[in-house]
């Protein structure tokens, strides 16, 4: 969820305020983000003694309803990683905090693609220049000679245009064996010599599945204009084929026209398709009209546009997650604003979004999924699927809903048909930005990060499973982590086993009062590996070294234990938490960077 809180509004309103004092100080003067931390370290040398010095807390206090039981360590930062795995990193949770929390913004600008399945794709306009060859236009003018698919002994036709992952579809004509249609489709071309541009004409039908009436096949490699000529349109008229499936029969006519993404074609592609695929701003819109065909003209208003854009999907330069992160990155590794958005995926469906970003310096991915929002029905739906799903390619098993939560790998069925929405064309684009590494860093290894708030936690948890297992298929070249905030349990316990075996860098923060990382209940769910929770006062503290209070009765507690699915533990930590008036405010954004803002404060002394 994406609400905002007011619980705590003065504090972190003053906050911000000496966070960004300082930080403009220092740019000021001519430094930068490296600089302001710099600055900083010396006085938190000074301190680091004294710190180590503290004594632990009581061990024991009261708490809304429940008690808890503090580590004996110290809550320095210096003694915060040894309550955890070695390879746990502050400063990449910080930065992965940012990706999950801005998720829950739609970018605006790039160009627009579908893939037929419900998912509509913004690319970053010099990604698509970049990553792909070229855009083909696809005239759908007409069909004749259809097969009758209906009873009344007409059809309602329309068209599919799909290369790869990308697909358009053309408006249906109703009750007729000869449409005409006169609409243009435009796609994205990967791999001009290897793809193949499939057009399928079906009868819509109401009550059940669509009936192909026939399919032709174009080589794309046999419409590309020869090398220095312009581009032109070629017009086909394609006898319809069964291709293992539908009647096979009719005509279909299509003028087809490829635009490369080249030096020399790049604006002229662009300006002419933009207005199809891209929203119709920016500077290649306000200087269309008084375009001049010369090549200085041509590079400043692309040059124009790929800033204007660059600007939307990069993290804003003053937010305050921007802020945060750049103080947490001491080492550079982390910093914000070496990253940028290259794709934005919405499942209309399921509405499933995910943003996809790449290091503009080095070859690290990160993959942030958006989470509950209060306002759509759609993501209450998803959460409140709590039956179990078999994680078999079928997503069916042969022993029922419960047994599948003992007798093998089993997940939430709400988080897996959101994440199996998105799925194919989310590892598409994963393979293409693998393709194409940072030119200092080729030949090395990509880092994949994979993070989401709330219900995209627990999909960021499915897509670093789906990662993992497609590392151990094909041994790619490719380090992941995954680090989410607030996500409820995915999966059983054969789940947990095998995703705790293949993804090793993994880690939940939690806040310490957040309702949602508790459920569900009793239905055998666990947690993955491995879990920080934050405090109030901002430390980083073992959830083992917490313990909770109930007052249900032992036998009852019991009783639910043996039934093996859920743990008597569980039940107790949940109803302490639920009892909590910050159960709900704890899972806010507002929430989680004023715990991390405290952490950094402890660290360094702003």
């Amino acid at each position: 969820t994406n609400v905002q809180t007011t619980e705590h509004e003065p504090s972190t309103m003053h906050a911000k305020l000496r966070m960004r004092a300082r930080f403009s100080r220092v740019l000021a003067n001519g430094g930068g983000p490296r600089a302001f931390v710099e600055a900083k370290e010396k006085g938190r040398r000074r301190k680091s003694d004294a710190k180590e010095r503290r004594s632990a807390r009581l061990a024991c206090r009261k708490w809304d309803g429940h008690r808890r039981r503090a580590l004996p360590a110290a809550r320095s930062h210096a003694t915060t990683k040894d309550a955890f795995p070695g390879h746990f990193e502050l400063e990449k949770a910080v930065l992965l905090a940012s990706c999950a929390f801005e998720s829950y913004e739609s970018p605006s600008g790039g160009l627009d693609d579908f893939d037929g399945y419900d998912n509509h794709v913004q690319y970053a306009s010099p990604f698509v220049t970049k990553f792909f060859q070229g855009v083909l236009q696809v005239r759908v003018i007409r069909a004749w000679n259809l097969p009758k698919a209906d009873v009344i002994g007409t059809s309602d036709p329309y068209v599919m245009c799909r290369i790869g992952m990308g697909a358009r579809i053309t408006s249906t004509k109703k009750n007729t064996l000869e449409p005409e249609w006169d609409e243009t489709c435009r796609l994205f071309v990967e791999d001009a010599e290897q793809q193949v541009l499939r057009l399928s004409v079906f009868d819509e039908d109401r009550f059940k599945s669509d009936d192909c009436l026939g399919e032709a096949q174009i080589a794309l490699e046999n419409v590309i204009p020869p090398e220095g000529e312009a581009p032109a349109p070629r017009t086909y008229e394609l006898e319809l084929q069964n291709f293992g499936r539908g009647y096979g029969k009719g005509n279909l006519a299509v003028e087809i026209t490829f635009f490369p993404f080249d030096s020399t074609a790049k604006f002229s592609s662009l300006r002419k398709l933009l207005e199809d695929l891209g929203t119709g701003q920016g500077p290649i819109y306000e200087l269309m009209s008084t375009f001049r065909r010369n090549v200085v003209d041509r590079w400043k208003i692309d040059k124009a546009q790929e800033e204007w854009e660059s600007k939307l999907w990069k993290f804003p330069p003053e937010g305050n997650w921007t802020l945060l992160a750049t103080l947490a990155a001491l080492s550079g590794s982390h910093a914000p604003l070496d990253y940028e958005k290259v794709a934005y995926i919405n499942n209309t469906r399921t509405d499933t979004q995910v943003t996809i970003w790449r290091k503009t310096n080095a070859n690290v991915m990160i993959i942030a999924f958006r989470g509950t929002e209060m306002t759509k029905l759609r993501d209450f739906a998803t959460d409140a699927s709590l039956l179990p799903c078999s994680l078999s390619v079928e997503r069916v098993s042969s022993t029922g809903p419960l047994k599948t939560l003992l007798d093998e790998p089993a997940v939430h069925t709400g988080f897996l048909e959101a994440f199996d929405s998105v799925r194919a064309k989310l590892m598409h684009m994963v393979d293409i930005i693998l393709k194409h590494p940072v030119e200092e860093e080729k030949g090395s290894d990509w880092k994949v990060y994979t993070t989401g708030h709330s219900l995209g936690g627990a999909l960021a948890t499915l897509m670093a499973a789906a990662l993992a297992e497609r590392n151990r298929r094909e041994k790619s070249n490719m380090t992941l982590s995954m680090y989410n905030f607030g996500s409820p349990r995915v999966g059983n316990e054969k789940f947990v086993s095998e995703y705790n075996r293949w993804v090793s860098d993994s880690f939940r923060l939690v806040n310490e009062a957040d309702a949602v990382p508790r459920v569900p209940l009793l239905l055998g769910y666990k947690h993955v590996d491995h879990p920080v929770y934050v405090t109030e006062s901002g430390e980083l503290v073992d959830p083992d070294g917490i313990q909770y209070t109930s007052t249900l009765p032992s036998p009852w507690l019991e009783t639910v234990a043996k039934t093996g699915y859920g743990e008597a533990e569980d039940i107790v930590e949940a109803l302490a938490v639920l009892s909590n008036s910050s159960a709900l405010a704890a899972h806010m954004e507002d929430y989680y960077f004023n715990s991390l803002q405290k952490i950094l404060d402890a660290r360094v002394q702003l």
